[in-house]
């Protein structure tokens, strides 16, 4: 192999081609690949970091939620057991107007009862006058009549 003036042109023509190239296309590709690296990995960070909020908000809503459902539980149960109560007191006080009631009507009754026998008492009592007094009247015409006869025969 010959090295002669035209290979040390060729040389320094690749060498000087190659220092063009990279200054001129090489240089703003690196530049531009740089950029996008820096622009991907601030996104990245951006996209990683509204990730981690995203996931605090949504374990916070989370949070709530249960807490929100915990206090729904605990008033429907309160509420239940507010009921129950109420209904057990109105059940009580029915019951406890009932029992009056019925003491009341048994009293109405037992005077009423005592009312019949003793109207009944006086209706028997002038039933059996009424009918001593017919017995009586009929033993003075059986006398008056056995007068008349014992006259009449004498």
């Amino acid at each position: 192999m010959e090295f002669n003036a035209t290979f040390f042109i060729s040389v320094i023509s690749f060498i000087l081609f190659v220092l063009i190239m990279n200054k001129m296309f090489y240089a703003p590709i690196t530049e531009i690949i740089l950029k996008r690296e820096n622009i991907m990995s601030a996104n990245y960070d951006e996209a990683n970091s509204m990730n981690v909020e995203a996931e605090g908000l949504l374990k916070n809503r989370e949070d709530k939620l249960t807490s929100a459902e915990n206090q729904a539980r605990e008033v429907i149960a309160d509420s239940i057991k507010s009921s129950n109560e109420d209904a057990k007191v109105d059940i009580q006080n029915a019951s406890k107007n009932a029992k009056d009631d019925i003491s009341a009507k048994k009293e109405i009754l037992n005077i009423e009862m005592a009312q019949a026998k003793e109207t009944l008492k006086e209706y028997i009592d002038n039933l059996a006058l009424a009918i001593e007094n017919k017995v009586m009247d009929i033993s003075e015409s059986d006398n008056n009549l056995l007068k008349n006869i014992s006259e009449k025969q004498s």
